[in-house]
């Protein structure tokens, strides 16, 4: 009797589930630009059911019926991120932190080494994008792709995804040799890419669209201008407040590049020091925009500060690219 019962039970079941409309593609509402809805209505043989809408242009895909028929929980958006606290309404201990490099390192976003797949935070981590190159600009006529080192935020003609490796020079060294670099290409980027080349991502060939522009030399310069104008940043504010020449009461101590004095006699306990990069190859230390605020003849101490900690921040970048 109880096994007839699961019968009929599954039978009914069955029978349910053939009864619900399906959503296919052909009874799909794409997402369009400007809509804010976070769920959409579809017809199908006159059954009614929701729509879950997705970003990228993907369709939609029909929410499980059990949300049905509560549409706040269907309608619901994300939340919005919480806004960050102002610098006055901090405690004590978070201002403590708030200065500390290396609490501010760990605490950078957690992300996913692509060669070795470590999750480490992002700032022991560097970015790599892909930019999109031109018909104009290709010799073959056609779309091409350039992997370049950065988020994809701050390149030009980029498409919005980024993958990162080990902050290694080694690691660099590594991926230039044998086109190890395709590795860095992701699943994420072919899928941005492929209604570009009117292609299905999952039959893409990296080598036939991507290419290598992102050498050593480059990436270790991209790292020492960040040092420069992070340097540059904390020196200007407001007026030079933070520029302390070199006191000892300084949270940092940023030494010029061919500085051969005695640091000992700068510095007191607990100050780090930083020497700044040589110029560029090619240029003379007068030509760096640096050297036209502030005197690269003489250490440069900078007071605790928000900016002092960025500079502190990109410098270790640096130093663990190079070490």
């Amino acid at each position: 009797m109880l096994s007839r019962r699961r019968s009929y039970a599954l039978v009914h079941s069955v029978l349910r589930q053939r009864s619900r409309p399906i959503a296919t593609t052909a009874n799909r509402q794409h997402d369009h630009a400007g809509d804010g809805t976070a769920a959409t209505k579809w017809d199908r043989d006159g059954g009614t059911g929701l729509l879950r809408l997705r970003k990228h242009g993907n369709p939609p895909l029909p929410i499980s019926p059990l949300l049905v028929g509560d549409k706040p929980r269907a309608d619901r958006r994300p939340k919005a991120s919480r806004e960050q606290q102002k610098q006055e309404d901090l405690t004590g201990f978070q201002k403590v932190l708030a200065s500390n490099p290396h609490a501010l390192a760990l605490a950078s976003p957690v992300r996913h080494c692509t060669l070795t797949s470590a999750k480490l935070p992002k700032h022991f981590l560097l970015p790599f994008s892909t930019s999109l190159i031109p018909p104009s600009s290709s010799p073959s006529g056609k779309f091409k792709a350039s992997l370049r080192p950065g988020h994809h935020s701050s390149l030009s003609n980029a498409l919005p995804a980024t993958s990162y490796v080990l902050n290694d020079a080694a690691v660099v060294a590594h991926l230039a040799k044998k086109s190890h670099w395709r590795t860095l290409v992701t699943e994420r980027m072919k899928q941005h890419f492929a209604p570009i080349v009117q292609k299905n991502a999952k039959t893409i060939n990296v080598k036939d669209f991507w290419s290598w522009n992102a050498d050593a030399t480059q990436i270790r310069e991209r790292l020492e201008r960040d040092v420069l104008h992070a340097v540059m940043e904390a020196a200007e504010y407001e007026g030079g407040r933070l520029v302390s020449d070199g006191d000892v009461a300084a949270a940092c101590v940023i030494l010029p590049c061919e500085f051969a004095g005695n640091v000992a006699d700068l510095v007191g306990a607990g100050v780090t020091t930083h020497r700044l990069p040589g110029p560029p190859a090619g240029t003379t230390a007068s030509e760096i925009p640096l050297s036209r605020r502030l005197d690269l003849e003489k250490p440069i101490g900078l007071l605790k500060h928000d900016l002092t900690t960025k500079v502190q921040l990109v410098f270790d970048r640096l130093a663990a690219h190079t070490t």
